[in-house]
C-alpha cells in the first residue's frame, strides 16, 4: 500500500520535527493504536527509524495511507507500548 502526504504537511513536519514524511516507509513498526482526532479515525504507529524511536500518525484512504505527522517519540509512549 502506498503512503502519501500533503506537500504543506511535509513542509510543516520538516520545520517542526526535522524529518520528512517520506521516511514513514522506513518505520520498523513495534506497535500501534487507534485514536480519534477532529472526528476522524487515525492510527498512531510507533517504531524505529535509524535506531531512534518515532511516532507516525496516519489515516487510511481507499488505496493508500496518508501520513499526517512523523516525529520523535517520547519515552512515556515507548513504555505505554510494553
Amino acid at each position: 500500500m502506498e503512503i502519501e502526504f500533503d506537500p504543506e504537511k511535509e513542509a510543516t513536519n520538516l520545520a517542526k520535527h526535522e524529518i520528512s514524511l517520506k521516511r514513514a516507509v522506513d518505520l520498523q513498526v513495534i506497535g500501534f493504536e487507534r485514536i480519534e482526532r477532529h472526528g476522524e479515525a487515525r492510527l498512531k504507529v510507533m517504531g524505529f527509524i535509524d535506531g531512534q524511536f518515532y511516532v507516525l500518525i496516519l489515516v487510511f484512504r481507499p488505496n493508500s495511507m496518508r501520513a499526517i505527522s512523523l516525529r520523535r517519540g517520547r519515552l512515556e509512549e515507548l513504555k505505554e507500548d510494553e
